[in-house]
């Protein structure tokens, strides 16, 4: 039958054919159309053709066979036995046929694909090829009629658009979306027809299997080519947004998938997700265009989308596209600073916490994207390099010493960003391999390149990279080795951390540290005088690293009968090898014994920091004793009877008229005598009853026994220092006596620093300290009479006659803060009649806090401090908390205070600038301890682990004892503080009151003190009143959202100074006491204004934040309920808000007020305009989009 149609077919008899397929049952066609399709049993197409050819679509019969058998033929595309050659010259026959379909005939067709659609017959999704053809027959039909006939017509776009319509409404299998999205690609859409079905496919997103999301995305993708790629990249951004922040709810909760989602398999389906779009973007750079567009439209808007780790993903992975990736990194960084900065202006003002959400936590979800990207996500790597790198370049520190007013408890948003930087950099290296190489490489160029300016925080990544993965460093040895030919032209700070950094490297790598070895010893030869300082800070690190097993050479024998280095074989891979580490140090120790004969500055050097060699390492106490002394041995004048002890001629050098100090004798002396008390500690530490070197220590101590005796019975004669004396530097004796005077006042403190540490609290060592400190202020006293206004001569480190009051002090970091603590602190019975010596001495204890104030100056500025202690940042951080605790507990104290003033400074205003320096310090170099610092300043023991309400307490009683401090200070005008020293006690409640829970009892109990006192207590000293209102006003914002405090404050401004207007009274208003006539400008009004330009900067920010919410895209359908209702909340808001300022602000402008405050008053005058002005046209934008949304 079915042979006898296509032969009809192909003798082209037409009618006999027509006649035939009447005859038929259309049922025994099918079945034989099938068992060809399907079972191989003939060509299926030929079948078809003539079929095809027996129905005339003019007949209805024929019309109606020929629709059921393309429409039978639609069945079976979908049947999955069918061969792909059969379907494709079937789908080939059908297409050729659908052109021959009259308007009615393709209506029908077009319906019954869409039912086909909604009942989910569509597996394969062959059939669907012939939907565009369909689609597009029915656009070009002049009229097509509607079904049931009755509802007539429609044209055939519009018809089209209908089917479109009816498609998309229905519901849509999980399993044929993909081929529906392929399907569309071929169907000719407008672009508002383009945007519907786009959008009803990405609805469709979160149905797929998350191993179908990479082909699904990739044909929506392909399908925005004909537009609204934008729309596109937005939607599989927000979609995965969505799916992460599932994930992350998911895990809170301790599950371990995302509903039936595996979390591995997302990440595997995102990466493979961002490769299709960067693939696609390679090959069309309009969409990296949109995609720039996109990121730019949600920094604008705030959108939390912007920083999503797969939103940050996929800009990293674009970013490596060439033309993009300034562009999007640059956006990045804006993105990430402006976050910083909305999170410090939400934690600082109630009214922005009370009127927006809290902002995303980007610090977390870039470090989630680092995470992410340990699932093969390389794409990504390298885009995460330039961005961590790019935001230490961009927000690095700078060049200046710290100032008071720049330190805050909180890091500030440059420093967050570049601590964000680092931490990318560091996680990356640990977990991509691939990329450690260029890590590493370009951390170490902006260390060599970048030498003018600071590169701690280089160096900070680098220690962690060494940290987490040293095998990496050793197997890039030749990287490492080519910065050591750099080290010498280096900064010493920065070759200090460098040499700091790669530390542990050299105790694995015997090759790594003779190639240091050698550039040390070049180094010490330089004819740059920092590279020879280099070349000892890093001899001396190798000393203090290298231990020593068991005991060694005995340290009479000669240096230079050590080994050298390639004489002694070492095995990296086992325990430290005494021997080797042995050879080393020896030979060490005999090239710093040519230090000696270098300059002041170097000698200096070892000095300072050979102390620690003997601290850590104590098997080279001998040898250290011994290079020391026989150095000390040139200048000591031994025999009990000989005056004076020591020799300061051959200290100085002279050419000509120039006198320049070779030999610091003074640091000489501290550094021997650190050495014999530690040793002498650790002797009697030992169980074996002390060192082979004893001998040495013995002797030592003797000498400096003997020094201190004999210089006792010195006069400033025997020295050839006397009042009749020159200490002018305009001549080479005025410079030379300066140069000794000074060298003898360091040999006084280091000889009070030895009998205190050695001899325990006798009551003889306390009477030797009185004396040598006796001999110490008269020496200090007449340097200070005589070299009041002098200049400073080359060549000494440190000189008095600087423009520091107080000259550098030899006592260390140690003694300085065992000294403070015994005398205001110690209670021990045994200690009580040594330590009254000290206590009686006012002079001695001035002194004391001085120095204790010097060292928190230099650990402030540089987080270091001269001596021996003062190098080490844990032992630093230590002596810190127990100077605090001392220094605050002194100025705060019930006991009376002293009357004892120098300058018109008592101890107790010392104490309290010290304590305000060393907070600033805190904050500065040891942000993350701040809370453990205070606590250990603490009257009382503090638990190891804290909690939060035990923090609490203790920073409020800190702030308790000094709001007592203020209200005596206030009601005692003979008291030891006077109104500008209060002023420092409230600059430092603010920093403390910073670090106390927002809205907690205790902060609110500050807030209100201060009010009260701003209300109450009249206050004539302009520092006090500033630093009171600061407080007011910063506690104001803070805690309280309205407007009362400025305004009230204003209206006393205005009442005080008078009208502009001669004849206009005031009416009278005194809410404030602070404010009076003397302190109402520019005192109070110019810290008013500041408040004013921050409320009013909030107030702008709010208006770009309503702004960003206005914008079309926030106008759907979904928003469109509540949105309306969000915005009227931030309007009122922002127009409470703002009529409070203005009224406060016409109040400072209609007063009468001094020049000085017009320049500030017009600024913010001009600030307020501005305000208003984008008020305005948000109203105007927000009403016109409302009417076109409408």
């Amino acid at each position: 039958m079915a042979e006898g149609i296509v032969k009809l077919l192909e003798a082209n008899k037409t009618t006999e054919l027509c006649e035939l397929a009447d005859e038929l049952p259309f049922e025994e066609i099918k079945q034989n159309f099938k068992s060809r399709c399907l079972h191989a049993s003939g060509d299926p197409c030929d079948l078809l053709r003539a079929i095809f050819k027996g129905s005339p679509c003019h007949n209805p019969s024929g019309l109606e066979r020929h629709v059921g058998m393309f429409v039978f033929a639609v069945e079976l595309l979908e049947d999955d036995s069918m061969h792909p050659k059969t379907s494709s010259d079937l789908i080939g026959v059908l297409l050729m046929e659908t052109d021959g379909y009259a308007a009615p005939t393709l209506a029908e067709l077009a319906d019954l694909f869409v039912d086909r659609i909604k009942a989910g017959e569509i597996k394969t999704g062959r059939s669907l090829e012939l939907f565009p053809k369909i689609m597009s027959c029915i656009a070009v039909c002049s009229t097509v009629p509607l079904a049931p006939v009755s509802c007539g017509t429609m044209d055939g776009s519009e018809y089209k658009s209908h089917v479109l319509n009816k498609l998309c409404a229905a519901k849509w299998h999980a399993d044929s979306v993909i081929h529906l999205a392929n399907m569309f690609r071929d169907v000719p859409m407008s672009l508002e027809e383009l945007k519907f079905v786009i959008e009803k496919i990405m609805r469709l997103l979160k149905e797929v299997d998350l191993r179908e999301l990479p082909a699904l995305v990739y044909q929506l993708l392909l399908l925005s080519v004909k537009g609204h790629k934008r729309l596109v990249l937005e939607g599989v951004s927000q979609f995965f947004h969505a799916m992460d922040q599932q994930c992350r709810e998911e895990e809170s909760s301790e599950r371990e998938s995302v509903g039936t989602i595996c979390v591995n398999e997302l990440r595997h389906t995102e990466g493979n997700v961002i490769l299709h779009i960067v693939f696609a973007i390679k090959q069309d750079q309009d969409r990296g265009r949109e995609f720039l567009k996109y990121l730019k439209s949600c920094q604008v808007q705030a959108n939390d989308c912007m920083l999503a780790p797969f939103n940050v993903a996929l800009a990293l992975s674009i970013s490596r596209i060439q033309r993009f990736g300034e562009q999007i990194l640059d956006s990045l960084k804006s993105a990430i600073i402006a976050n910083f900065r909305d999170s410090d202006r939400y934690r600082t003002s109630k009214w922005v916490q009370e009127n927006v959400a809290p902002p995303v936590d980007v610090e977390q979800q870039i470090l989630q994207t680092v995470e992410n990207s340990k699932c093969g996500w390389d794409h990504v790597s390298q885009g995460m390099v330039q961005l961590g790198f790019l935001l230490m370049d961009s927000f690095g520190p700078k060049h200046g010493n710290v100032s008071e007013s720049a330190v805050t408890v909180w890091l500030s948003p440059s420093q967050r960003a570049c601590s964000l930087g680092a931490t990318i950099l560091l996680e990356t290296f640990k977990s991509q391999e691939f990329v450690r190489a260029e890590i590493l490489e370009q951390t170490l160029n902006r260390i060599v390149t970048r030498a003018t300016s600071p590169s701690s925080h280089y160096i900070d990544l680098l220690t962690g990279a060494v940290g987490s993965c040293p095998q990496f460093l050793i197997d890039s040895l030749s990287k490492v080795r080519e910065i050591f030919d750099y080290l010498s032209f280096l900064p010493v700070p920065t070759a200090w951390g460098l040499l700091r950094a790669i530390e542990p490297l050299l105790k694995v790598n015997l090759s790594l540290r003779d190639s240091l070895m050698l550039v040390l010893r070049k180094s010490l030869f330089s004819r740059q005088l920092e590279a020879r300082k280099i070349a000892v800070m890093g001899y001396l690190l190798v000393l203090e690293k290298f231990k020593i097993l068991g005991t060694v050479l005995p340290s009479s024998q000669p240096l230079s009968q050590s080994l050298h280095l390639s004489q002694v074989e070492v095995d990296v891979h086992s325990r430290p090898d005494s021997a080797g580490n042995e050879a080393l140090c020896l030979e060490i120790l005999g090239n710093l014994r040519r230090c000696f004969s270098q300059q002041c500055e170097v000698r200096q050097v070892l000095y300072d920091r050979l102390f620690n060699v003997l601290r850590l390492n104590s098997q080279l106490g001998g040898s250290v004793l011994d290079l020391l002394y026989c150095q000390f041995e040139k200048y000591f004048e031994p025999g009990d009877d000989v005056l004076p002890p020591v020799k300061l001629a051959p200290c100085v050098s002279g050419c000509g008229s120039e006198i320049i100090l070779v030999e610091p004798l003074a640091h000489l002396v501290s550094c021997l005598q650190l050495c014999v008390v530690r040793r002498d500690d650790q002797a009697s530490e030992e169980e074996h009853g002390g060192f082979e070197d004893m001998e040495t220590v013995d002797e030592c101590k003797k000498a400096l026994a003997s020094l201190t005796k004999r210089i006792l019975r010195c006069e400033l004669e025997d020295f050839e220092l006397d009042k009749s004396s020159d200490f002018s530097h305009a001549s080479s004796v005025g410079v030379k006596n300066t140069i000794f005077a000074e060298q003898l006042l360091g040999i006084y403190e280091a000889l009070i620093e030895f009998n205190f540490m050695s001899c325990g609290f006798s009551i003889q060592s306390s009477e030797v300290v009185l004396q040598l400190f006796e001999a110490y202020q008269t020496l200090r006293t007449l340097l200070k009479e005589k070299c009041a206004g002098g200049g400073k001569g080359r060549g000494r480190p440190q000189l008095s006659a600087n423009k520091q009051s107080h000259p550098t002090s030899h006592l260390s970091l140690h003694c300085t803060a065992k000294l403070l603590d015994s005398v205001y602190s110690d209670l021990t019975p045994s200690h009580q009649q040594s330590l009254s010596l000290l206590r009686a001495n006012q002079q001695f204890i001035y002194h004391l806090v001085t120095v204790s104030v010097q060292k928190i100056h230099q650990i402030r500025d540089c987080g270091s401090c001269d001596g021996a202690f003062g190098m080490h940042r844990s032992l630093i951080f230590d002596k810190c908390c127990v100077m605090g605790k001392n220094l605050f507990n002194r100025f705060t104290s019930d006991f009376p205070l002293d009357k004892q003033r120098d300058r018109g400074k008592s101890v107790a205003v010392v104490c309290l600038d010290g304590f305000c320096q060393l907070i600033n310090g805190v904050c500065t170099r040891y942000p993350e301890k701040l809370v453990q610092f205070l606590g250990c300043s603490s009257s009382h023991a503090v638990a190891s682990v804290a909690t939060v309400a035990d923090v609490q307490h203790d920073l409020h009683q800190h702030i308790k004892k000094l709001q007592k401090v203020v209200v005596a200070t206030l009601s005692d005008a003979e008291g030891p503080f006077r109104s500008r020293d209060a002023a420092m006690v409230v600059s430092l409640m603010l920093t403390m009151s910073q670090r106390l829970q927002q809205d907690s009892m205790e902060l609110q109990q500050v807030l209100g003190w201060c009010q009260k006192l701003c209300m109450e207590q009249s206050v004539d000293d302009h520092s006090l009143v500033k630093a009171l209102v600061k407080l007011l006003f910063t506690l104001t914002l803070q805690l309280k959202s309205g407007t009362s405090v400025m305004r009230k404050m204003s209206g006393d401004i205005h009442y005080h100074l008078g009208d502009v207007e001669e004849d206009v009274e005031v009416a009278e208003q005194c809410n404030y006491a602070v404010v009076s006539p003397t302190t109402a400008s520019p005192t109070v009004m110019v810290s008013l204004i500041g408040h004013l330009d921050r409320v009013l900067d909030d107030i702008d920010w709010m208006v770009n934040q309503m702004k960003s919410r206005v914008c079309p895209l926030d106008l759907s359908a979904a928003e469109g309920v509540r949105a309306p209702e969000v915005q009227d909340t931030l309007e009122n808001a922002v127009c409470v808000r703002l009529a409070g300022t203005v009224l406060s602000l016409h109040h400072l402008s209609q007063s009468a007020v001094v020049c000085v405050v017009t320049d500030p008053l017009l600024k913010v005058s001009t600030t307020v305009s501005y305000s208003y002005c984008d008020t305005t046209l948000y109203y105007g934008i927000f009403h016109i989009l409302t009417n076109l949304n409408v």
